[in-house]
């Protein structure tokens, strides 16, 4: 644990009350996390008792809240209902469940895994968020994927025989039907460039563009060396 910092969350009965979140650095990853309690939902002011109350709206509704913070809560929890089924359903079939579920209205179904027992938001929120699932918190997901599968390509730097074919299979992969770079071009761009392939995409970038806005149909020595002081020195 690093620290802690504040969380306002409303109750159910208006009364507002200031969480101390506690703050954990990940040892893989080396980003901060907060452990979040139960009655937190992530990206919610209110608890997750208030509501579960106007989501399910099955007794008596006693939430200290506006009409339209009712109506953005329903809206949120059935445009996200769909996302938490197919999150328990992957964690049905990794843990070998049956997930054929007959035919009834998603919260029924999101029932079959959770329960319909009081609490029953907080026990989809928890898994969900701890798995990476949450939609906010996609990047954290990515980041781990990031660090699963490291890939670099590091590439040879090339002599000067080898930066020309380069260069030719470029053209003729873009279509062009003649020589644009005289030889003098090539042994300038291989002398700035030290065969590296980045660099020489780079300069080859510039003088075609350069070529094109002074309508040039042959790039020598001269222009490649004007290309490099000018935009790359």
């Amino acid at each position: 644990m690093i620290g802690s910092r504040r969380r306002r969350i409303i109750q159910e009965t208006g009364e507002k009350r200031v969480l101390m979140v506690r703050r954990h650095r990940c040892c893989h990853c080396h980003r901060i996390h907060h452990e979040l309690p139960d009655i937190v939902v992530p990206y919610k002011r209110y608890g997750s008792a208030s509501i579960e109350a106007v989501v399910t709206d099955e007794r008596p509704l006693a939430v200290s809240c506006d009409e339209s913070t009712i109506i953005r809560w329903k809206q949120w929890f059935f445009h996200q209902v769909h996302h938490f089924l197919g999150c328990f359903g992957s964690i049905a079939i990794q843990m070998g469940k049956n997930t054929a579920a007959a035919a009834s209205s998603p919260l029924q179904r999101m029932y079959r895994f959770v329960g319909d027992a009081p609490g029953w938001l907080a026990r989809v929120v928890r898994p969900t968020v701890n798995l990476n699932c949450w939609i906010h918190t996609h990047s954290a997901s990515y980041a781990t994927i990031r660090q699963r599968i490291d890939l670099q390509c590091k590439l040879g730097h090339l002599d000067r025989a080898q930066v020309g074919d380069d260069m030719k299979r470029h053209l003729v992969y873009a279509g062009a039907d003649h020589e644009i770079f005289s030889d003098g071009a090539i042994d300038e761009i291989y002398r700035f460039s030290s065969g590296a392939a980045r660099l020489i995409n780079k300069v080859c970038t510039h003088c075609l563009l350069y070529g094109a806005q002074n309508q040039r149909r042959i790039i020598d020595d001269h222009m490649v060396k004007r290309v490099i002081q000018g935009e790359l020195a």
